[in-house]
């Protein structure tokens, strides 16, 4: 019987973490990868299984005012809030010990203005 020990291969695990407190979706390369129609949640969403090539992927972050039917407005605390949680990870054991680092901090423009309809 022969065996030969082989390393393991290397797998890069890409993992998008946030906290919503409203309703949104998050769309990679445009496929909607995660849904959440209710006040929101947190997470990480696990991207390895929607990314179908290498090179830049394009992240999309809808949100919704929970009231927006009623008028409400997403106002600039909101987001500072949202901004403070956002980011792309990756655990790759041949980089950092295979811990979790971030490779991509992301953060939606301040809102300077609100429009009234």
């Amino acid at each position: 019987m022969y065996y030969e020990q082989t390393s393991p291969p290397n797998i890069k695990e890409y993992s998008f973490y946030y906290e919503f407190n409203m309703p949104f979706e998050i769309l990679l390369n445009d496929v909607i990868i995660e849904k959440n129609i209710q006040l929101g949640m947190d997470g990480p969403t696990q991207l390895n299984q929607f990314i179908l090539q290498n090179g830049e992927q394009k992240l999309k972050i809808r949100l919704t005012h929970p009231f927006a039917k009623n008028g409400g407005k997403i106002k600039p605390q909101d987001l500072t809030f949202i901004n403070d949680r956002l980011g792309i990870y990756l655990k790759d054991q041949n980089i950092n010990n295979g811990k979790l680092q971030l490779i991509k901090a992301l953060e939606f423009q301040t809102i300077t203005h609100v429009f009234l309809t």
